[in-house]
């Protein structure tokens, strides 16, 4: 399997780090790049539906209900959508044929994805 970051999952793994640096958090910070850009490819290459299927999800809100939708139509029939618990911050991914793309990613806490 290949593993690609999307421009998308690099602008909130940015926001992520921002805040940890700004809340004066520059050890969480290193530690939470170490281990989105160095161990989570491998462990996606390794195993790509390690993660739940996203799309399985019941949203509760419309404003979620929209994105669930968006997702489908950009991922059509062939691809799909997983996220993944890494530590406290949730990954969503897409697996198309023989690619693994990280779309975005998101401390637990925070509602829904960016995309």
């Amino acid at each position: 399997m290949r593993f690609r970051f999307t421009q998308q999952f690099e602008s909130t793994l940015q926001q992520a780090l921002d805040f940890l640096l700004d809340g004066d958090a520059p050890d969480a910070a290193s530690q939470l790049a170490d281990i989105v850009l160095e161990h989570l490819p491998a462990l996606l290459r390794e195993d790509p539906r390690i993660g739940r299927d996203f799309m399985l999800r019941r949203p509760a809100t419309a404003q979620a209900r929209a994105l669930h939708e968006q997702v489908r139509v950009r991922l059509g029939a062939a691809g799909e959508v997983r996220e993944y618990l890494l530590g406290d911050y949730l990954v969503l991914y897409a697996i198309e044929g023989d690619t693994v793309y990280a779309i975005s990613i998101r401390h637990h806490r925070q509602s829904g994805f960016a995309l």
